[in-house]
């Protein structure tokens, strides 16, 4: 009698390879193992408005740059203008969008609108080391103070990130001392928490994040501090002294540069709303697989004509 063993064999194979698939979409491209399971959505709306001058206008915008949340859905609204999404360089890949156009004149109002899903990524790893912070100039009058503030963290810290927290509770204390509000007269903690790592030679730089809380309107971007440290960038609020992430942070702007750049206008400003919603895990992982450009495949990818054929094909 012929052996059975190569047909087990087969079956056994092809069933460990059909497991290892479906763990690897699960873990890699979040297709849910169950069906019906849902996954939370952020629906974003920032509204640009301006008074134009009356000949050409051009406004450029940073879109959001977090690896904490993947991009499923943006478009924009400008009727008019002409649009072109550039990417600005720098360490963290920021992106903008560019609006144009010959003659424009009163108020003018352009809509980008975006939406979100967490990825499960927390960390914010660097694409690169940042060179060390360059001597930084401070004024006569407060280069006492500054000097005896870091000497003070410095004392009482290990490293990049220890030295922030020093640095953060100095500036949020109830009762500062003398040196901390002569400094704080002079500048806004988010510039002064950069200039105080820079002194120290830490590389540090402001980013601008937008809390996400559900249906709230006309909203702005709050600044924060990341610090650098053996590969990866690490949060602080200046204002509160917090240290991380908060969970409903969504990075917006992380290359140190303007948010919204207006040439050709007045009174120019970007405000956002926000809207949580609940949407299929399956139908999402599935916007996600068509946004990439690698090699990886999925029958999702393919027509619906096709994917029912292949579908009638793996049953058979």
């Amino acid at each position: 009698m012929e052996s059975k063993k190569p047909f087990y064999f087969l079956v056994f194979l092809l069933f460990i390879t059909g497991l290892g698939a479906s763990i690897y979409r699960h873990v890699v491209h979040k297709v849910p193992l169950l069906p019906g399971e849902r996954v939370e959505s952020w629906d974003i709306d920032a509204r640009i408005s301006f008074v134009a001058n009356g000949g050409p206008v051009e406004a450029s915008l940073t879109l959001p740059n977090d690896p904490a949340y993947d991009i499923l859905v943006e478009n924009t609204t400008s009727s008019g203008y002409g649009l072109t999404i550039s990417d600005s360089g720098g360490q963290s890949g920021q992106r903008r969008a560019i609006w144009s156009v010959r003659q424009a004149s009163g108020e003018q109002t352009l809509y980008y609108k975006v939406t979100v899903t967490p990825s499960g990524e927390s960390r914010l790893v660097a694409k690169e080391e940042p060179p060390i912070p360059g001597a930084v100039s401070w004024p006569v009058s407060l280069r006492s103070a500054a000097e005896q503030v870091v000497a003070e963290a410095w004392g009482r810290s290990a490293n990049p990130v220890t030295y922030a927290r020093e640095i953060a509770k100095m500036l949020s204390a109830d009762d500062k001392s003398q040196n901390v509000e002569l400094l704080l007269a002079s500048a806004e903690p988010p510039g002064l928490f950069v200039r105080l790592l820079h002194t120290a030679e830490i590389p540090a730089k402001k980013v601008n994040g937008l809390f996400l809380e559900d249906l709230r309107r006309r909203q702005t971007l709050v600044p924060l501090i990341e610090v650098y440290q053996e590969g990866e960038w690490y949060l602080f609020n200046p204002a509160t002294g917090a240290e991380g992430r908060p969970e409903n942070l969504l990075l917006w702007e992380r290359d140190n540069r303007s948010v919204l750049d207006v040439n050709g206008a007045s009174d120019s400003r970007v405000s956002f709303s926000m809207l949580q919603r609940l949407r299929s895990a399956l139908s999402t992982s599935v916007e996600l697989l068509e946004k990439q450009n690698g090699s990886d495949f999925s029958l999702y990818q393919l027509p619906l004509e096709e994917q029912s054929l292949f579908k009638g094909i793996l049953l058979i």
